[in-house]
């Protein structure tokens, strides 16, 4: 491992619960992608958000459609690819399952459409799904978990080795603001303009300033990211 990853290897292991050889950098022999496109399971009649992924995962089962899950809430279900060398290698994955998927879910009354938030649908209605985990992270932060249904499109990129990868993302940073407004596109949230151009990253903000999935609020990790 080189100068960089190892003093960051260092610096992690100084602030995390994990044993630092936990932290090695995982590399991919070579360049790979891999997509997590997170969607909004829709009542057909109502527009609304239904609370759907417990039978629309039950029949994915049954009809054998894989790369599909559950998220933090019932309104939400993704699907996602496996480990691809490029991008026309994601199309051929996530095509022919998002139209599996759309189709069973239309058989159970359900449309399904992508977002980052859902312009009207009250997050307080919203339903947890049926997991050890997601419920945990309710009964910890019951009120922060009822703000953040919203709606994501996660592209992992394998990288050879560390220092790479890092000086992958000092040359993204330059296009952070054409990321930025491409994510526009949730300006209502719930039935009412927020005054922004995008809802998701306010709602994102809270998200990783509270870290829900960190562990107990009484755990050394929370205690440190209280007091940074």
């Amino acid at each position: 491992m080189s100068q960089t990853a190892t003093a960051m290897g260092q610096a992690r292991a100084a602030t995390s619960d994990h044993p630092a050889e936990d932290l090695d950098f995982q590399s991919s022999p070579e360049a790979s992608v891999g997509v997590e496109l997170e969607l909004q399971i829709l009542d057909r009649d109502t527009g609304d958000l239904a609370p759907g992924a417990v039978r629309l995962l039950q029949t994915c089962a049954e009809e054998k459609v894989e790369g599909v899950t559950a998220e933090f809430h019932q309104a939400t279900i993704e699907i996602k690819t496996g480990v691809c060398r490029n991008i026309n290698e994601v199309r051929d994955t996530l095509l022919p399952g998002l139209r599996r998927l759309r189709n069973l879910a239309a058989s159970l009354g359900y449309d399904l459409a992508f977002g980052g938030t859902h312009p009207f649908s009250r997050a307080a209605a919203s339903t947890v799904f049926p997991a050890e985990r997601y419920q945990r992270m309710q009964a910890e932060m019951p009120w922060l978990a009822q703000q953040s249904v919203v709606f994501g499109l996660h592209v992992h990129v394998g990288m050879p080795d560390g220092d790479l990868a890092i000086g992958a993302i000092n040359m993204l940073v330059q296009y952070l603001p054409h990321l930025l407004a491409l994510s526009a596109n949730s300006p209502c949230s719930p039935s009412r303009s927020r005054a922004v151009s995008c809802s998701l990253m306010s709602y994102s903000d809270q998200k990783t300033l509270f870290r829900l999935d960190s562990g107990p609020m009484d755990s050394p990790s929370r205690k440190r990211a209280a007091a940074a």
